[in-house]
């Protein structure tokens, strides 16, 4: 699907095309944390999971960053991403405040950790940057 998005090295703008593939992004979002929702005994054991997900799909990485790039261009497109950034990060934060964060300090933290994975995602696209294999879980340790 990622290759659909693209056209003359270019992302497609509107079109029925728009609304399908963001609502996959909208759908992969609630799908996953449903899965990290479920068995996972701690919001601090959730959270792991949830990055561990989140940062080791190279698929979501360059769906993110077709989409993201495709909103530039298209303004139903980026109504659609800021809504599906507000429920991650109303999540994540939801995570923190669990574990012990209050509600500001989580809201923040929770930024902080989603805009480092979506930085990734761009950083990997654009020339094969990738996180060191102790970079998550020193990030979680610092926002937690």
């Amino acid at each position: 699907m990622v290759g659909q998005l693209e056209q003359d090295g270019a992302p497609f703008a509107g079109g029925a095309g728009s609304a399908a593939v963001v609502a996959v992004a909208r759908e992969k979002t609630r799908e996953i944390i449903t899965r990290v929702e479920g068995g996972r005994q701690s919001a601090l054991e959730r959270l792991r999971y949830l990055i561990s997900i989140a940062a080791s799909d190279t698929r979501a990485a360059a769906l993110e960053t077709a989409i993201r790039s495709w909103a530039r261009l298209d303004a139903e497109v980026a109504g659609v991403v800021t809504g599906v950034d507000a429920e991650r990060i109303d999540y994540v934060a939801a995570l923190l405040v669990e574990s012990g964060k209050d509600a500001r300090s989580a809201r923040l933290r929770a930024r902080i950790l989603y805009l480092a994975l979506i930085g990734g995602y761009f950083a990997e696209a654009s020339n094969g940057l990738e996180a060191e294999p102790d970079f998550w879980p020193e990030l979680i340790g610092l926002v937690t």
